[in-house]
């Protein structure tokens, strides 16, 4: 499978086994799939264990990791002849419950960064867009907006606008997205955007991409910029369906019927002026 092919390429070998000490100087191996999923648990025998669970370099157990290591340590109080039974049990009912899920998450970036752009800046919207240096067919992009802080200087005495982390936005579309719209801005403000890459379950990630500074023009400066300022940069569609049902907007043109049937009915209802346009 090329998608199992690619995953393993990006887990270095030592990471798809490690182990975990027990009492009585047992140890169990634990292995693990392309996609950092469970694929067996073995009492260890002869030969050197390798990495141990807390050795791990460039990776640390998830939660499901966390919830497998405590299940393997408790069967650690175990007689030698019951564990290795035990550890089969629970081999075969984690891989019919937990079947895909990973149990490793990348802690250290092993791709490089996306290269981010910032254009068609508006007054509460601006786009992004970006380049990879190394394509891939699976993940999808996150972005980190931060925003300055007009206030802090005054408040807290600073020379200059403190930086505030203002969220992170998961880009739809997966790893075919190029693009993505940043809304609910505020005019006339300093923003700092940057941009990564993960994959699913964060089995791996890419390096931040460069950071880009942009300040949002006027609601004039915008309009005059032919960027128009409305409510649909900032108000949700069914606010947005609320609003046209009080005045003479026109709906947007890919409102589905449904969305024409009720407000129309609204608009009705209360005598509202206005014409559905189509």
């Amino acid at each position: 499978d090329v998608r199992d092919a690619v995953a393993m390429a990006a887990v270095p070998p030592s990471h798809r086994e490690f182990f975990v000490q027990l009492s009585k100087g047992r140890i169990v191996l634990v292995y693990l799939g392309p996609s950092l999923e469970l694929l067996d648990l073995r009492l260890q025998k002869g030969a050197s264990p390798g990495v141990s669970v807390d050795e791990l370099q460039g990776f640390a157990l998830n939660s499901k990791g966390r919830e497998l290591r405590k299940a393997i340590e408790r069967l650690g109080r175990s007689c030698q002849g019951e564990l290795e039974e035990k550890l089969q049990k629970l081999t075969g009912h984690w891989r019919r419950t937990q079947r895909s899920a990973a149990i490793l998450v990348a802690t250290v970036a092993t791709r490089p960064a996306p290269r981010v752009f910032v254009e068609d800046i508006g007054s509460n919207t601006a786009e992004l867009s970006w380049e990879l240096l190394e394509e891939s067919n699976e993940g999808f992009f996150e972005v980190a907006l931060f925003g300055y802080d007009r206030s802090s200087r005054l408040r807290d005495g600073h020379d200059g606008p403190s930086l505030a982390k203002l969220g992170n936005f998961r880009v739809e579309g997966g790893h075919l997205a190029r693009r993505f719209r940043l809304q609910h801005l505020e005019e006339l403000r300093w923003y700092r955007v940057k941009l990564r890459m993960l994959a699913p379950q964060r089995r791996w990630m890419s390096e931040w991409s460069n950071e880009v500074s942009f300040r949002t023009l006027s609601c004039g400066a915008a309009r005059a910029a032919g960027r128009l300022v409305g409510s649909n940069n900032f108000l949700v569609k069914s606010e947005r369906l609320l609003r046209l049902c009080v005045d003479d907007s026109q709906l947007e043109e890919n409102a589905t019927e449904i969305e024409r049937l009720k407000v129309q009915f609204v608009r009705d209802l209360f005598g509202t002026a206005g014409s559905q346009s189509s």
